[in-house]
């Protein structure tokens, strides 16, 4: 990067600068477009007739703004004239040109004037500099974000932006639009970065930029993070619906790069370099050893299936296949993959199956499948088919997709065999029954299962009855999952439903997920026959909006666990936060477990184990912890139980090694001004029975358990 930048813009009256602080002020009417706005549009006119006659891959907006602050009419522009406004006007007319259409959405408009006011900021505290000192100014953004004065760093970016733009430098300007959108989240201005990573239409890249910030937030802001996250998806689909998932310049790119080019309506033969073919299949013979694939739009069919072979063990020579849009380049039917080293799909709409009936299917038999930005519509009963190798590896990565199962799809991947990996990355999975499903300890696919890696980022998970689900034979698996956000919804009431339950394995770790249920049914996170389980920072709830009161959902199970460790974990709305059984040492630390009918259930096992509680939450419920399992010793340390009738109910091995330090057994409101303790329960019981949506009590046997009573020092008398 050059040390500065020429600018040929003088000083303005739209200026007021502030020796102390730099800032700009913009004291103009901000809405005051210029009433003649010919000018301004013989700039957009010279925008469009520079980018085509360069035949450049400078977007046209970056190309539009060194075109504009060269403008003699703008640089001599009225004072009454905003600057803010000639930036939005000139980028609501060309996102008019470049869509075709009349109006630009509100939202739109709003993402286009966020830019606007930045930029025009950046351009009036630049004006008057016959250079710019971009080492300065990068440099100021690195000290201010080290000392936390993000606005300051927020500032010195958006200069950093204008003088890049200006510059022409495309990649670079969009580098720094995502350092922008990085700071302004760290200015919790969040609806803002949204509106910056759709206006420069970075949604692959906004995605890693909001996992990045999840892993750094409160979890009571999870809600907000991820509804905007979801909101990127989202528009990161219209993106692949309606303007075919790419930029012109990088379609561009991808078809001069490619070694063989399919056209439907094309001509065969080679030319300036290039096999030009008709037909997929015939694509995929060519690039059996290596190539570039590009395919035009058009719809590719078999009339049995695609075989995709890469031959060659030169890591150098995989294939790569690329669609020109995912509105308009589609594939139909099943595919069968075999590759030595990597077969790469880019930016196509698969289109698998035309009904529940339809047994097409994609399957990857050997080698490393990915696939990247892609569009994919499936009513089939299962999407992927890995099908492991006990000789070599088999691996799918799925990453900045749009998985759509139409509420026909029964489950989008599942695998048999050794040594399967699946990676599924920043990618969308909708209206489908599971995401992941292997069932077999349950008579299912079978083939010795085992050397099993699966790993989810960054995904939404939206609508979907099961997440993951894993029942396996084998203890060499090792699941993990990051940053999703899960919406579990019921297609079946007798099916299995769940985020995550994983039934054998070494490893199953969770951070930083938000799991919502739109019912009361169903297990959060549910593991068992597993050495080592790790969640942190995870948010599990049900739906307010739904009557508990028959609840059966749990939050956490654990059944026949060596190792688990709940940290700072949000469990809310179940009829049990979190079930043990047969887990040896079990640590839940820096936690909130409310409105639950129980917090913690701890039922009887062969072995003995260790339960810590530690700096956690227990409020709103029936039951804080209720042990029946003598085998269990309970530490409580540091806790807090707040409007529990029953905070602690155990069996009386459990009550006599029970060892407590620094809790507090609280009451938020009075109810009642009577000091026994029975009538204190019972009024308790039904200010939650009939104030609170929760869960039914939970039925014990009065015999093998006791209360442990507590609000002795509250004044209340047993």
């Amino acid at each position: 990067m050059a040390s500065s930048v020429k600018m040929n813009t003088t000083v303005n009256k739209e200026v007021s600068l502030d020796s102390a602080t730099n800032e700009v002020s913009v004291d103009t009417a901000i809405n005051s477009t210029p009433a003649d706005t010919s000018w301004l549009d013989n700039v957009i006119c010279s925008t469009i007739t520079a980018s085509q006659e360069a035949d450049t891959d400078i977007p046209l907006e970056i190309l539009g703004i060194r075109l504009l602050v060269e403008d003699r009419d703008f640089v001599e522009r009225e004072a009454s004239v905003s600057v803010v406004e000639c930036f939005k006007y000139l980028f609501v007319n060309i996102e008019k040109i470049q869509q075709d259409v009349e109006h630009v959405s509100l939202e739109r408009v709003s993402a286009i004037l966020s830019s606007s006011r930045d930029l025009a900021a950046s351009h009036l505290r630049l004006a008057d500099k016959v250079a710019v000192d971009m080492k300065c100014l990068t440099e100021m953004v690195k000290t201010s974000s080290d000392t936390e004065d993000y606005a300051v760093a927020f500032q010195a970016q958006c200069d950093v932006s204008y003088a890049l733009a200006v510059r022409g430098s495309a990649q670079e300007f969009k580098s720094s639009i995502l350092k922008e959108v990085e700071l302004l989240l760290q200015l919790r201005n969040i609806e803002e970065a949204y509106l910056k990573i759709i206006k420069f239409k970075l949604y692959t890249e906004g995605l890693e930029v909001f996992s990045s910030y999840i892993r750094r937030v409160e979890l009571d802001q999870f809600d907000k993070i991820f509804a905007i996250r979801k909101k990127v998806f989202e528009k990161f689909l219209d993106f692949m619906d309606d303007d075919g998932g790419g930029l012109e310049h990088e379609i561009r790119n991808d078809r001069d790069s490619a070694t063989i080019i399919v056209d439907v309506n094309g001509e065969k033969g080679f030319k300036e370099g290039k096999f030009h073919v008709q037909d997929l299949s015939s694509a995929l013979k060519l690039a059996q050893n290596g190539g570039i694939i590009f395919l035009e739009n058009g719809d590719y069919t078999s009339d049995t299936f695609f075989d995709v072979k890469q031959k060659s063990l030169d890591p150098q020579k995989l294939i790569t296949i690329i669609g020109a849009t995912t509105n308009e380049c589609s594939i139909h039917g099943t595919i069968k993959i075999q590759a030595e080293q990597r077969v790469t799909f880019k930016r196509i709409k698969f289109e698998i199956g035309d009904s529940a009936e339809s047994n097409d299917a994609i399957y990857i038999l050997k080698g490393h499948a990915v696939f990247s930005c892609c569009l994919l519509e499936a009513t089939v009963n299962t999407l992927w088919y890995l099908i492991g190798q006990e000789s070599s590896s088999t691996e799918l990565t799925v990453q900045h997709c749009v998985v759509d199962g139409l509420e026909s799809c029964q489950r989008a991947v599942t695998f048999q065999g050794q040594n399967v990996t699946l990676k599924l990355v920043q990618s969308l999975f909708r209206d489908m029954f599971s995401v992941v499903t292997v069932l077999e300890r349950e008579g299912g696919l079978g083939g010795q299962i085992k050397n099993i890696s699966l790993m989810m980022d960054g995904c939404g998970v939206e609508d979907v009855q099961t997440g993951l689900h894993l029942a396996l034979s084998t203890n060499v698996a090792i699941c993990h999952m990051t940053c999703c956000y899960v919406t579990l919804v019921l297609y079946d009431q007798d099916g299995d439903m769940g985020a995550v339950e994983v039934s054998g394995g070494q490893a199953v770790t969770a951070d930083n997920n938000n799991i919502d249920f739109k019912h009361i049914d169903g297990k959060g996170f549910s593991v068992k026959d597993v050495n080592d389980v790790s969640l942190d920072r995870n948010c599990v709830k049900s739906t307010n909006e739904v009557d508990r009161k028959l609840a059966i959902g749990e939050a956490v199970v654990a059944e026949n666990v060596e190792n688990l460790v709940l940290e700072k974990i949000h469990l809310s709305g179940f009829r049990i936060g979190v079930k043990i059984k047969q887990a040896l040492t079990v640590l839940i630390r820096n936690s909130l477990i409310e409105r639950c009918s129980v917090g913690i259930s701890v039922l009887k096992s062969r072995q003995q184990k260790k339960l810590s509680v530690v700096d956690s939450i227990f409020q709103t419920m029936y039951y804080g912890v209720m042990g029946e399992d003598p085998r269990t010793v309970l530490t409580l340390q540091g806790s807090q139980f707040i409007d529990i009738p029953k905070a602690l109910i155990l069996c009386q091995e459990m009550v006599a090694r029970l060892k407590e330090e620094k809790c507090a057994f609280l009451l938020s409101r009075e109810y009642t001004t009577s000091c026994q303790a029975d009538t204190l329960e019972a009024e308790m019981n039904l200010y939650l029975a009939t104030s609170e949506n929760l869960p039914h009590r939970v039925a014990y046997e009065r015999e093998d358990i006791q209360l442990v009573f507590r609000f002795g020092e509250l004044g209340f008398r047993e």
